[in-house]
């Protein structure tokens, strides 16, 4: 089994496979720093991002990235599966947010071809968080979003997919009610599935849930992106058990010592 290293900065380590429970990840590189959300050097204009892309973060003012974007980004552009380990607050959304809409501009997706992305969050606050940052991210792109969360009409939520839209950011309940119920959410197209913070949503009892969802949406066939405050290996391959290809990205606070 081959392990890929990337170069890495200066004080950053790439971990060895024996570190983490899952023997078939390909990659581990950790990055220990004192402030897991400071901003490296790495500009998103190095990115091999879209026009549509590289003008919505221009427009935002985002110029520099994150530890955990700059290591996660690259390889998911590759299309590679991800199991990223980051804490709150770090720079997450962006980190698979980017590589998912970029992959929906190279396919040159539309309505007609339904749902490509798909980003499972733990709770209706942060789905709304990442469905609003997903919608300023597309303002220059075709392709659409929507939100599928509790609270909201669901007549309203089957009518849009209805209409075909590219990128579905939902809690699993719903998400789940819509690929049972909903017949024309086409998702027979879908190119990314991404799991946000899997940790919460595992501890939260919607184990089950992620497991039917993954099985509904044939997901050994899609690049599989998993964030997490930690990387519960374990459950991961319980969840996702002919996922055996991740690469592992750790970005990890340095421990103060007396």
């Amino acid at each position: 089994m081959s392990t890929f290293n990337y170069l890495l900065e200066e004080n950053d380590v790439v971990g060895s496979l024996s570190e983490t429970s899952n023997s078939e990840a390909k990659e581990e590189i950790s990055t220990n720093t004192s402030n897991s959300t400071f901003l490296t050097d790495d500009q998103f204009t190095n990115l091999d991002l879209c026009e549509p892309l590289t003008r919505a973060l221009s427009e935002l003012s985002f110029t520099y990235m994150t530890p955990v974007q700059s290591h996660s980004i690259p390889i998911a552009l590759d299309g590679k599966d991800l199991l990223v380990q980051a804490n709150t607050g770090s720079g997450k959304t962006l980190a698979f947010l980017l590589p998912c809409l970029e992959a929906l501009h190279r396919a040159k997706f539309k309505p007609r071809n339904g749902t490509g992305v798909i980003v499972v969050s733990p709770t209706r606050e942060l789905a709304i968080q990442t469905h609003a940052v997903c919608k300023s991210l597309m303002t220059f792109m075709p392709q659409t979003s929507c939100l599928l969360v509790g609270a909201q009409s669901l007549q309203e939520q089957v009518e849009t997919l209805g209409k075909g839209c590219s990128v579905v950011i939902a809690t699993p309940g719903r998400l789940l009610d819509h690929l049972f119920g909903t017949t024309r959410f086409m998702h027979s197209n879908l190119i990314s599935l991404v799991l946000d913070d899997i940790d919460f949503m595992v501890g939260m009892g919607f184990e089950q849930e992620l497991k039917e969802i993954a099985k509904m949406l044939s997901y050994t066939r899609i690049q599989t992106l998993i964030f997490s405050n930690i990387t519960q290996n374990t459950k991961i391959a319980e969840i996702l058990p002919e996922k055996t290809d991740f690469a592992v990205i750790r970005i990890e606070k340095s421990q103060e010592t007396e």
